[in-house]
């Protein structure tokens, strides 16, 4: 604790504790921006499933007025 100056010794629970707000708020921005990317990632994931299931449908779709053009 001594030799890093960002870093205070708790005197009740004699615990450290890192003082230095400056990296404390970093930490912080990038755990949001890391948190905001995860339900990007999640959203995006969501809605390309969303799409193949559409993709899907459409196909089976296509497939049975085709059967139909054909007598079948």
């Amino acid at each position: 604790v001594e030799s890093h100056p960002e870093l205070a010794r708790d005197e009740y629970s004699k615990g450290i504790t890192n003082i230095d707000n400056d990296a404390y708020s970093k930490y912080m921005q990038g755990a949001t921006a890391r948190k905001e990317r995860n339900i990007t990632l999640r959203n995006n994931t969501e809605e390309i499933n969303n799409l193949k299931e559409d993709v899907s449908e459409i196909k089976d779709m296509l497939r049975q007025l085709i059967s139909k053009q054909n007598g079948n």
